[in-house]
């Protein structure tokens, strides 16, 4: 389904997409015979492949949720996964300061190691954020990933804040392929135009677009981050991205997209 453009009736959908989410996810809990952290092994014996990724779906889901939990801005209404990949765990929530949005991003990227070397393209996301004068930056990271450099920052016209993003995943390359995951983000202002980066890697595929909720803007995030692996196993470092959403002056009109 697809948003209406009134703010009224699209808040009662999500709402209610919500509580149906959270109805599968406790019917799901039902069927994992343990739900632990993330990280920690668990069994479901003699479930089925469906049950299995659903549990997994499920511990990360957990994962993400005691996260953000830690440090939670008051005004927080929601989050937003734009993409995600396999492998990793999901770090914590790091949020703008109080009446601030994020209005920039820059992302960190590894070179492409040629034939033969370990490529881990996207390694990080970090946002700026500012109020609505500008007048004070303020940089906000996950994690800072393992290799690579960070690329420029690319800002949001004035007035305008990040509202949305789209996360480009490289699908699994099997036992004898190199996996990369994310391998390059774009975001979208609140006033409609698009963000792409500085130094994105083009091996993945470009997931659709979530947007933060409307009056919302982008407050915080949380990357999903593969530990290094050392010496001859395949990294894959950034896998996944989580949008924090807080209350903010209502979008512009121009360009907006309707959701």
């Amino acid at each position: 389904p697809t948003a209406s453009g009134d703010p009224t009736r699209d808040t009662h959908w999500q709402s209610a997409v919500e509580i149906w989410a959270r109805q599968l996810k406790n019917r799901v809990s039902g069927l994992c015979l343990d739900v632990p952290g993330p990280g920690t092994p668990y069994q479901t014996a003699g479930k089925t492949g469906l049950v299995v990724n659903a549990c997994e779906a499920l511990v990360a889901d957990n994962a993400r949720d005691q996260l953000w939990r830690t440090n939670e801005r008051a005004d927080r209404a929601t989050s937003v996964v734009p993409g995600e990949g396999h492998w990793g765990k999901w770090r914590e929530s790091k949020f703008c300061p109080d009446a601030t949005w994020a209005h920039g991003f820059a992302i960190r990227v590894e070179p492409d190691q040629g034939s033969g070397g370990d490529d881990s393209a996207l390694n990080s996301v970090r946002l700026v954020c500012a109020d609505t004068s500008r007048a004070e930056n303020y940089t906000v990271s996950s994690h800072n990933g393992w290799w690579g450099d960070w690329g420029a920052i690319r800002s949001c016209p004035p007035g305008s804040f990040l509202a949305g993003a789209s996360l480009s995943v490289e699908p699994d390359q099997g036992p004898d392929g190199d996996d990369t995951a994310a391998n390059d983000v774009k975001f979208v202002c609140s006033d409609g135009s698009e963000l792409g980066s500085t130094g994105g890697l083009d091996w993945g595929k470009w997931g659709p677009t979530a947007y933060c909720p409307a009056n919302t803007r982008v407050c915080g995030l949380s990357i999903r981050l593969e530990d290094q692996k050392g010496d001859g196993p395949d990294d894959t470092a950034m896998n996944g991205l989580e949008l924090q959403c807080c209350a903010g002056p209502p979008r512009t009109t121009a360009g907006t997209p309707t959701t």
